[in-house]
Formats: C-alpha cells, structure tokens, sequence
C-alpha cells in the first residue's frame, strides 16, 4: 500500500523555520499522515542554516525520490509543466504543491489531498491553532541550558522581563531587503519603551539583536536593561 506524505520545504532562519513547520504539521494531523522535512535550501544558502534539531520535532527528512514523487523537477519536463498547471489553477483537492498565496490566512490549504508539498511563509498562527498544544511541546528544547543561557534565564524569571528585539543583519547590509523592508528607527524603540512603561511597572529590557554591539551603542533607556550578547 502506497503511504501518502506531507512535504514541507524549510527556509529563511529560525522563525520562519518553526512557522513552515508548524503548518505542515497541521495538514500532517488533519491527513492522518506522517510529516517530512525537506532542507536542500540550505545547500546553497550562506546567511541562514536549519535550526530546528533543538527543538523536540519530527525529524523525518524527505528523500529527493520523495520530494519528486510530489513536485516533479524541471529536468521532469512534461511532469512538471502538468504539476505547474495543476497546482497553480485547478481546486486544492487536486494540488500536490501549495505555495502561499498571500499573507492572510487561507484555509483551503487543508482541502488539499494527503500527498502534499508546501512551500511559501505560511506567517499565521491561525494554521495550526486547532494542534497548539502539540506544537508548544515540539516546540520544547530538547535539552535544558547550561553555563551563560542557564544564568541568564535565571535572570529574566527574577525581574518583570520585557524582550526587545532588534533586527539588523540582511536588513541593513542587503540593499534589497533594506529597500523592501526597511528597519526602525530609534524613536521607534523609544516609544515602544514608553509604552511599554505605561502598562506595566518596573521593567527590565532585555534586548536581542544579530548586532548587540549597534544595539548597546545606539539604544539607551531609563530603566534596567541588559544587552544579551553571549
């Protein structure tokens, strides 16, 4: 008996790895089917890498004889130029590949067949809501922090702990990105801080960031903050 499959195709960084996962796990429970995890971006990608082993996942991963079952390669011309069509114009229960077709949610992914391929962002977590209980246990580390990470959560559970996240890195550096996205400003963050003030008493900022040194250089607040840098 043939066993069906949901395929889903991991990419970018850490979020939006537990996002992809998070979605195809959910069609995996509604299908009654298992999950595979396909990471062949990463062969090519220098900025990011597949993040999730820390964490008490699936860790199936697809075989390339798997993955061409669902989505035929381009070298599979006449395969893959019938896949285009298919899933690209015909109903959700006759797609093998659903992409994401904008940011909001769209339920008619899980009208899809149990042989599936996802790729896209698939960013809400409207998707996975009906399992998110299972997907907070997965999403449990698998082994407990040690040495600077034990001694700063011991930290952030003793004070009324507010994260501020700081994202620079592609952001800034790639044109592309910068243009399409851009980044804060620093009034931005100081708003947010007084907000943040206003709602709740004696905080203490912890602040994030892939460039800490910009972050403790440019940033300062009037209450108790720690820059994590380790």
């Amino acid at each position: 008996m043939e066993t069906h499959v949901v395929i889903v195709e991991l990419q970018g960084g850490l979020g939006n790895q537990m996002f992809l996962y998070a979605v195809a796990r959910a069609l995996s429970v509604h299908h009654g089917v298992p999950l595979k995890l396909d990471v062949t971006s990463y062969r090519d990608d220098k900025l990011r890498k597949y993040k999730l082993h820390q964490f008490r996942v699936i860790e199936e991963f697809a075989t390339p004889e798997e993955t061409a079952k669902i989505r035929p390669s381009r070298g599979q011309f006449l395969k893959w130029t019938v896949g285009q069509i298919r899933n690209r114009m015909f109903p959700y229960r006759f797609r093998n590949v659903v992409w994401e077709r904008s940011k909001r949610f769209d339920g008619r992914v899980f009208q899809t067949g149990s042989d599936v391929f996802v790729a896209g962002w698939w960013q809400s977590e409207k998707y996975f809501s009906a399992i998110q209980d299972l997907i907070r246990s997965e999403f449990s580390f698998k082994y407990p922090p040690l040495g600077a990470n034990a001694e700063m959560l011991d930290r952030i559970k003793k004070t009324t702990s507010v994260s501020l996240h700081v994202r620079r890195g592609d952001y800034v550096e790639d044109n592309a990105i910068s243009a399409r996205f851009g980044t804060p400003s620093l009034a931005y963050y100081a708003r947010a801080v007084a907000r943040i003030c206003g709602a709740i008493a004696n905080p203490h900022l912890y602040v994030f960031s892939d460039d800490p040194a910009w972050a403790k250089q440019n940033l300062s607040f009037d209450v108790p903050t720690c820059f994590v840098s380790h």
